[in-house]
């Protein structure tokens, strides 16, 4: 049976996209669709916040444990395309396309109108780059390759789950970092596709999976939760001076032991989620169904919102406030009209609506 925390800490995840987002409408380091004047202090914020990528993937490896254990591999792609195929071709088609036509309109460009941008922005293959106006994946290529490890992994899942789950090395203390963290480092080292790389992402996917297999191994996570923490803050640490000093580094190296830095910071996160998160509370029985869809939206609300913010004022603490809650309330407005009625709900991935059954009548009534 799944456990709350899981969904407690994607639904804090999801959330935090909102502050990381809005953040890179000022980054100085990296091009986003659209800019305002960069503010030091909220380019230190994205690679302080660089472990919640891998802390989503290794939350989605947890739970489809835990959905595997309910179903039967086949019942679970098709469950796995209805929640996340199909969302992400609508996606593509409708929700990715006004990033770009902003990001047009913000660098200087001349969209032509949006049927007109429409009809070159789907035959534009060039650099798959929506900063410049060209057809890509937008931030919905993270449901893609969740759809893609959930299905193209269950062989290998398959083996994992006929070995012992006691006689893994995350069952031992230091194995639970040193083994994981040694082995992300050497995987940071492979190319990326398109800026990711999907070797990574796969492997802290079947690291949630491992989590979860004895659980012997989250009591351990939780009984180090303060060591864990300790190795985290050092690897922030080192983030934030070689941002303010350096630069963040985009070389194999540094995406090298950033990613091990990574591992630390997830395993300390969830043992304090686990230990002190494992109760849902009201806020999180409303949202846990809004998640997908709100990740699903939020990014084009929050470009369209920072156009207008950042042609009044580009920099500042209240244009950052504007955008992140602006972006937010729209989003989960946008989640409120979707979940009346049948089609939205399944072309953004929303749980059909469960309706309690009718007593059957007495036969003598």
């Amino acid at each position: 049976m799944r456990l709350e925390y899981i969904d407690r800490l994607r639904n804090l995840g999801i959330l935090a996209l909102f502050p990381f987002h809005t953040a890179r409408v000022f980054d100085a380091s990296e091009s986003f669709y659209v800019q305002g004047r960069p503010d030091p202090l909220l380019t230190t914020l994205i690679p302080v916040l660089s472990w919640l990528l891998p802390l989503l993937f290794v939350l989605a490896g947890m739970a489809g444990r835990y959905s595997l254990g309910v179903r039967t591999p086949e019942a679970y792609v098709r469950e796995r395309r209805r929640r996340l195929l199909y969302p992400f071709l609508f996606g593509i088609a409708l929700i990715v396309p006004p990033q770009a036509y902003y990001a047009t309109l913000h660098h200087g460009g001349d969209p032509g109108g949006p049927v007109a941008f429409l009809r070159s922005y789907f035959t534009d293959l060039s650099d798959w780059s929506e900063y410049e106006g060209g057809f890509a994946l937008g931030h919905l290529w993270f449901i893609l390759l969740l759809y893609g490890l959930a299905t193209l992994l269950l062989p290998l899942i398959g083996l994992i789950e006929r070995r012992d789950p006691s006689s893994g090395p995350l069952n031992h203390p230091i194995g639970m970092v040193a083994l994981p963290g040694a082995s992300l480092a050497v995987l940071a080292l492979i190319p990326g596709v398109l800026g990711k790389n999907l070797v990574v992402f796969a492997a802290f996917f079947v690291l949630g999976h491992l989590l979860v297999r004895d659980p012997a191994t989250m009591e351990a996570v939780v009984r180090r939760r303060l060591p864990h923490l300790f190795l985290g803050l050092v690897g922030v640490i080192g983030l934030l001076t070689e941002s303010l000093t350096v630069g963040s580094g985009q070389s194999p190296l540094s995406d090298s032991w950033r990613t091990a830095l990574c591992w630390a910071a997830v395993l300390a996160v969830l043992g304090y989620g686990r230990r002190y998160m494992d109760r849902g509370t009201a806020f999180d029985s409303y949202f846990s169904p809004a998640a997908f869809p709100v990740y699903v939206l939020h990014q084009t609300f929050l470009v369209i919102i920072a156009h207008h913010v950042i042609a009044r004022a580009d920099h500042g603490g209240w244009p950052f406030l504007a955008i992140m809650t602006g972006s937010l309330v729209a989003s989960l407005i946008g989640y409120e009209l979707a979940r009346r009625t049948r089609w939205t709900r399944f072309v953004l991935g929303i749980p059909e609506r469960t309706r309690p059954r009718r007593p059957k009548a007495s036969p003598t009534g």
